[in-house]
């Protein structure tokens, strides 16, 4: 009857390792630095066209006060394309005015369009994404492939 018992003990403690290892643990985002987020999106982005905007124009351009985020960087176009980014980490219990902030500019550059100014880029603009994970909010104004490869690397960098 000992036997039985111990090998029942046995397998039983075998079973929940090996069940143990099949359980899907929820993934957590990685904590990662405005700059890693910064060179996640530099890699997709020909810099060359852009330049990046100091923090007197994110506030006015965005509405976003240097309370509201911990850091963030936005890069804007110098020409006539019109790619565009911002990335921010929000200060804990912002991280919903930053993401509103952000949809807000979005909708004021669509609001300001100009059909007769460049209307090959006009849907980059209207197609343009604002993503909020956590404390990370970003937006992103670039076609179609730009703008998913982007996502999806920031997705990796947090998830992977």
């Amino acid at each position: 009857m000992k036997r039985i018992s111990l090998l029942f003990a046995v397998l039983l403690t075998l079973a929940l390792f090996t069940l143990s290892g099949c359980i899907r643990r929820e993934k957590t985002a990685a904590d990662l630095t405005i700059e890693a987020l910064e060179s996640v999106f530099d890699g997709h982005f020909d810099l060359n066209t852009m330049h990046s905007a100091d923090s007197e124009y994110i506030e006015h351009t965005l509405n976003l006060t240097p309370e509201s985020y911990i850091s963030g960087v936005m890069k804007v176009p110098t020409g006539t394309n019109q790619d565009e980014y911002g990335a921010f980490i929000a200060q804990p219990g912002n991280e919903g005015s930053v993401s509103a902030a952000l949809t807000t500019y979005l909708g004021n550059r669509r609001g300001s369009w100009m059909d007769e100014y460049l209307p090959e880029e006009k849907h980059k603009l209207w197609d343009a994404i604002v993503i909020t994970d956590g404390k990370y909010a970003y937006y992103v104004i670039a076609d179609t492939e730009t703008r998913e490869a982007v996502k999806d690397a920031i997705h990796k960098r947090l998830y992977e």
